[in-house]
């Protein structure tokens, strides 16, 4: 898989978002207690210290930053009236941490990176941006244009979040890390969910077939597919598996057909193409 790597620049610290809230204090506190309720308090008031050493730290002022925007097709779907800078995610960390997006160097996704290495050639980077492997983060850091995120994930990166990291062993962290200091966060892919193969049912019950139970069944019910010509309007082509033309997925995997390629024991992403059925070409 091709991994994506989140690179704060400047304000590394606002964008390690979390995932736990403030709970009620009992009447009686222990000395403990106390002074937790009060760096909570500090977090509900907003100054610049408890912003600098919470996860949930609202700045005192509104904070905005540059983000190297990586756009979508059709505004990527945004409801009317929404905009890169203005929507319900936007509108929420500003109500939270009172920070705001400025998007600039605004990219479609297949010129992003060749975009980006102009940026990093001018030096001429946003606050925060996402870069696409570590090739290109070892030259940011050789060049010294990234902070040092040490600090900012032990202090400002939730007890949840840290979970997750953890749960992959320290190789991750370790793999953004030079000299012993963290340089970026790496994206933990925890949002995408399992990767699925999607079929017609409508086209399986038309064919009077039965639901797979297996992924031969899957292979069978997409060749019929493509025998049956399902979907194909007159001079097209018959395609029995819709799949990114690439295959095998990026972040997300959406429509990569990685499931088939573990299944016979092959990482196409990772150099190994050992496959066992030759009827691939689906």
């Amino acid at each position: 898989m091709k991994s994506k790597w989140k690179l704060p620049v400047i304000l590394g610290c606002i964008i390690s978002l979390s995932g736990c809230g403030i709970s009620n204090q009992p009447a009686q506190k222990t000395a403990s207690e106390q002074k937790s309720s009060t760096a909570e308090e500090n977090v509900r008031t907003g100054s610049w210290e408890s912003a600098a050493q919470s996860p949930y730290g609202a700045y005192p002022e509104l904070v905005t930053y540059t983000l190297g925007q990586m756009s979508g097709t059709n505004n990527s779907n945004l409801p009317d009236g929404n905009t890169y800078e203005d929507n319900a995610y936007t509108r929420y960390l500003k109500k939270i941490l009172n920070i705001q997006n400025e998007n600039i160097y605004m990219e479609s996704e297949d010129r992003y990176d060749e975009f980006v290495n102009i940026l990093i050639k001018d030096q001429t980077l946003p606050d925060v941006l996402v870069i696409s492997d570590r090739d290109m983060l070892k030259e940011l850091v050789e060049n010294d244009l990234v902070e040092d995120l040490t600090e900012v994930y032990q202090n400002c990166t939730s007890k949840r979040i840290k979970e997750m990291f953890e749960s992959y062993g320290s190789g991750l962290l370790e793999s953004v890390k030079f000299d012993g200091k963290l340089r970026a966060i790496p994206e933990t892919v925890t949002d995408h969910g399992p990767r699925l193969m999607w079929l017609r049912k409508d086209w399986i019950d038309e064919l009077g077939l039965e639901e797979p139970k297996t992924l031969e069944d899957a292979f069978d019910i997409v060749e019929a597919f493509v025998q049956n010509r399902m979907g194909t309007a007159e001079g097209e082509e018959p395609v029995g598996l819709v799949c990114d033309t690439d295959l095998v997925g990026s972040t997300s995997s959406s429509y990569s057909v990685d499931p088939v390629f573990d299944k016979f024991g092959s990482s196409p992403a990772n150099g190994s193409t050992r496959m066992e059925r030759s009827s691939m070409d689906l």
